[in-house]
């Protein structure tokens, strides 16, 4: 398979960030990216994290703090989407 044959699954939004808190009190940067159903994660090492709307996050004891660059809405199960869509 091709490098441009391969699926893109995460699309960057540029200019969009999240503060993401961890309970050990550390608090970092992250890229946003939507994923092709719509949610949104962090990009946080080699991995991605789900945001929800409750301010939580998939991975355990870490919250978003702040947002920026986008404006964010929750679907019916409490995933985090990008308004409008």
């Amino acid at each position: 398979m091709k490098t441009e044959d391969k699926p893109v699954f995460f699309h960057k939004l540029d200019g969009a960030a999240v503060v993401l808190a961890s309970k050990t009190g550390s608090y970092t940067q992250h890229d946003v990216y939507q994923y092709s159903d719509g949610r949104l994660f962090a990009k946080v090492g080699g991995a991605f994290v789900l945001l929800y709307n409750s301010g939580m996050t998939s991975r355990d004891g870490l919250r978003i703090l702040d947002h920026a660059g986008f404006k964010p809405q929750g679907t019916k199960l409490g995933y985090m989407t990008l308004e409008g869509e």
